[in-house]
């Protein structure tokens, strides 16, 4: 058993591999906010000439599905459906804001964590999970402005928290002190546990800055130019 681990949904480009046994045999991470999709191929080849292992070796494919930048989501998902059609092996999605928990509770034990990343725009994407890792709060985008006023009954009180989204909430007392999580080798540790359940899909909490025009705006335009 290898899988192979893919996260591009943040301001990183990483990719790692693990055995059956959790064994993390290779793995390479940079930070970058653009050009994803051109280090990733790369990267895969780099960590499968590092274990000493090829594409065929593969037996299943984890990604990273989000919340995180769209471009980088869909970079990450693209790359894990073609490589897992490709070698007829399954893909698995996995939550940037699980990921995070997880290396929260690893760090400091069994204990509640909501994880909270800053999306910009004054929002923020949340979810919070219990001390055995079960979902209490599904991911969620919050206003900061409206936090108190919004959020459901947590028990903050007995909580930790984990993200950059952290502070402008003021739950800083709190927080984890060391807010680097959902590595790389989380997701490959939450993949290789997780089932297989269709392809994986993007997790998006709002809607792209950019959108294509609607079928009817295409026409209209279509019409414009057959005037000329």
């Amino acid at each position: 058993m290898v899988l192979l681990a893919i996260d591009t949904a943040s301001s990183s480009c990483a990719a790692a591999l693990m055995d059956g046994e959790g064994t993390l045999l290779a793995d390479e991470a940079e930070d970058r906010r653009t050009g994803h999709a051109e280090r990733l191929i790369p990267m895969i080849a780099d960590i499968l000439f590092e274990a000493g292992l090829r594409k065929s070796d593969l037996s299943k494919i984890a990604v990273s599905v989000g919340p995180g930048s769209f471009t980088g989501v869909r970079t990450g998902i693209a790359a894990a459906r073609g490589l897992a059609l490709a070698l007829s092996v399954p893909a698995v999605g996995v939550t940037t804001l699980e990921a995070m928990a997880a290396d929260g509770r690893r760090l400091l034990g069994d204990v509640p964590i909501l994880s909270a990343i800053d999306a910009g725009r004054g929002e923020v994407y949340v979810a919070s999970f219990d001390a055995d890792g079960v979902v209490v709060l599904p991911a969620c985008k919050w206003s900061y402005d409206r936090f108190e006023a919004d959020r459901p009954e947590l028990p903050i009180a007995t909580m930790r928290f984990v993200g950059n989204g952290i502070a402008p909430l003021g739950l800083k007392a709190h927080a984890l002190a060391d807010s680097r999580t959902g590595g790389i080798g989380t997701i490959a540790a939450l993949g290789l546990i997780r089932e297989p359940v269709g392809a994986p899909q993007p997790l998006y909490l709002r809607s792209a800055d950019a959108k294509l025009p609607s079928a009817s705006a295409l026409i209209a335009r279509q019409d414009e130019r057959s005037a000329y």
